[in-house]
């Protein structure tokens, strides 16, 4: 019986945890700009890996400013983006989503160091969806910010503007990520496979040290 039920739970387990698996995939190329090379200490404008940019001008048409330990530090790796290069501009990326199917928008934000707050500032855009980072009077200090939004095409148009003063100085932007929300059956088996495991273990050392499985969600 005990050999069953340790089968069982490592089965269930495994199931849940499988059915979990997209939870963690993020379908952004490219979410920390690492694809894109940047030397330390350096920045420049270039085409990012995976993005379309818009916006700029003169000879950053189409790119977008990348920075490596300049104006502030990563969040995430070593490089991170300003949207406002020579003047307001916006990255787009065409993500392939399922119909209906909600998923949780995150990145990374803050604001540019010995600028005004007025400079700064950050709108997200997926589908249909939009809104503004919230506003933070800090300054080369990052937040994160991060939702739910629903899909309702096959292909769902991720994108980021820079909208405070168009002057060349804004947001820091890094870390961007679009993950699918697991359907709230596929956390029930994935907790049910945790608590067999839990359960089983519990028994096996009721005379050791006590062992406790904390929910991580």
């Amino acid at each position: 019986m005990k050999k069953f039920l340790l089968g069982a739970a490592i089965l269930v387990a495994s199931i849940g945890t499988a059915s979990a698996s997209p939870a963690i995939t993020n379908l952004v190329q490219n979410g920390s700009f690492e694809s894109n090379t940047m030397n330390n200490g350096s920045w420049g404008f270039v085409n990012l890996t995976g993005w379309t940019s818009s916006g700029d001008v003169g000879n950053a048409l189409g790119k977008t400013e990348l920075r490596n330990n300049v104006a502030g530090k990563a969040f995430d790796g070593n490089n991170f983006v300003e949207l406002d290069g020579n003047q307001n501009s916006s990255i787009t990326q065409a993500l392939n989503t399922a119909v209906n199917q909600m998923y949780t928008l995150s990145f990374a934000y803050a604001n540019r160091i010995g600028t005004q707050a007025a400079t700064n500032g950050i709108q997200w855009s997926f589908g249909g969806s939009s809104g503004n980072a919230p506003v933070v009077n800090d300054f080369g200090v990052w937040h994160t910010f991060s939702t739910n939004v629903l899909a309702s095409s096959t292909q769902t148009n991720l994108k980021f503007t820079a909208i405070g003063t168009s002057d060349s100085y804004g947001s820091s932007l890094d870390k961007i990520s679009v993950s699918p929300v697991p359907e709230p059956e596929e956390w029930a088996m994935m907790m049910l496979g945790l608590g067999l495991i839990g359960a089983k273990l519990s028994r096996k050392n009721k005379n050791e040290d006590s062992f406790t499985v904390q929910n991580l969600a």
